[in-house]
């Protein structure tokens, strides 16, 4: 199973953490559900085109650290951030140097 998030459709002035949160675990537990029997892990990929700054929410990409970490840990499979804009690369490559 595959979960695809496009991230520029979410706006942090039009849309509530707290749905966000929900519509998160919903779509969380949906998948679990939709696995076949042997199938163990959930891909995640989000669309990161076209993303600026209404986009951009700290407290809700904390959120999907922590239930990915202590909610979710046996479902996490891969995580694919795709088409990200050239700040987040810059500052990836400062930060990958630290871990």
């Amino acid at each position: 199973v595959c979960i695809y998030i496009k991230a520029n459709v979410y706006n942090i002035k039009k849309h509530s953490l707290e749905d966000i949160k929900a519509l998160s675990i919903f779509t969380v537990e949906m998948a679990r559900r939709l696995r076949s029997h042997d199938e163990q892990l959930i891909d995640y990929i989000v669309d990161a085109a076209n993303v600026d700054m209404r986009n951009c929410d700290l407290n809700f990409c904390l959120f999907l650290a922590e239930i990915f970490e202590a909610r979710y840990p046996e479902t996490l499979g891969c995580f694919y951030l795709i088409d990200v804009p050239w700040l987040f690369v810059a500052f990836w490559n400062l930060f990958k140097r630290f871990l």
